[in-house]
């Protein structure tokens, strides 16, 4: 899809074809924190008369959303029952957002997300306790890291640490949720064990909040 010239002008030059395309896809409800629709009247009435037939219709099983080794029934993770995983974006509120906001403001707005991702990148690069799942500068407002307390440091990369290192994550967001002061994802990815997950999208976030996170992260994980 053709990209609003917002979006092109705020990533800066990262990777923009010819069309005004860029090079990977974007989700409004992500990258300028559009609220989600709820699911319609239907859906809820066949959630009602016919059990499982949501799920069997609608889910994927996207590991990077549904972890099956939380800490709680996974069976209250509901967005697989919904299209697109809830994710129906009224064009009416984009509309709406944009008219309030114009394409300055989300350009401002979209490029203070890339700056955090930037400093969290540039953060844990320079630290022995994180690694960063890709060694490149982020291309937009995700960072990729794992955690690495400091009885894993010692140890060689390999299928031993792979398998400690998988469940430090989980481990960690379920300490989180139990003390509410923050909350991150986690996933696995292909051969990549879990790692942390860092979508930069609301506005307000700044950097202090950023240092804020991974003073936590190495709060909670440092006895692991």
């Amino acid at each position: 899809p053709t990209i609003p010239p917002f979006v092109v002008s705020a990533a800066r030059g990262h990777a923009v074809r010819e069309g005004g395309e860029l090079s990977c896809p974007w989700t409004v409800s992500v990258f300028v924190l559009l609220p989600l629709c709820i699911e319609n009247q239907g859906y809820v009435k066949a959630m009602c008369c016919f059990q499982g037939l949501l799920q069997e219709c609608n889910q994927l099983c996207a590991e990077y959303l549904f972890q099956p080794d939380k800490h709680y029934d996974v069976s209250y993770d509901t967005g697989d029952k919904s299209i697109q995983c809830g994710r129906h974006v009224d064009i009416f509120k984009l509309w709406l957002m944009w008219k309030a906001k114009g394409s300055e403001g989300f350009e401002v707005q979209i490029n203070h997300c890339l700056e955090n991702a930037e400093y969290l990148y540039y953060k844990l690069k320079r630290r022995t306790d994180f690694q960063l799942v890709f060694k490149g500068k982020p291309e937009h407002s995700n960072v990729c890291f794992w955690y690495l307390p400091k009885r894993l440091q010692s140890i060689h990369p390999g299928p031993e640490r792979d398998r400690e290192l998988h469940m430090v994550a989980p481990k960690i967001k379920t300490k989180m949720m139990e003390e509410g002061f923050t909350m991150i994802g986690y996933q696995p990815l292909e051969d990549k064990v879990n790692f942390f997950r860092c979508v930069f999208s609301n506005p307000a976030t700044q950097r202090e909040d950023v240092d804020f996170l991974i003073d936590e992260i190495t709060r909670l994980g440092c006895e692991l």
